[in-house]
């Protein structure tokens, strides 16, 4: 029987293309639809990101997809890191599956049991 690392695991990666900013979250929890939680923390990361003059970000499905894959990665071979070992950094997953990219950043976070802890 494999491991659980936690109920609850958040990937969070930041893209930035010339033009416009993404947020893709995903994490495991009891429920299958996620929307409202991952849309709350993106609502309270532009809201952390508005004092600093910084723009907006917003959930794109092809980054959450692959958000998603990392996270099940860290389930399923029991690990918690920013480097995978079947796909590398975020930044080297995000080219493999077809984003480009001029800056990258990812969050994971496990443990925290609202949007307003994940953020904090």
């Amino acid at each position: 029987m494999k491991k659980k690392i936690t109920a609850f695991t958040l990937v969070l990666i930041l893209v930035l293309s010339k033009s416009s900013a993404f947020a893709a979250i995903n994490y495991e929890f009891t429920s299958p639809s996620n929307l409202g939680y991952e849309e709350r923390v993106v609502q309270l990361v532009n809201i952390e990101r508005e004092k600093y003059e910084l723009p907006s970000l917003y959930l794109d499905k092809t980054i959450s997809d692959i958000a998603r894959m990392k996270s099940k990665d860290m389930a399923d071979k029991n690990y918690f890191g920013h480097q995978s070992p079947t796909y590398g950094s975020a930044g080297e997953m995000l080219l493999k599956f077809g984003v480009t990219w001029s800056a990258w950043g990812e969050n994971i976070a496990s443990g925290q049991r609202s949007p307003e802890q994940v953020v904090s």
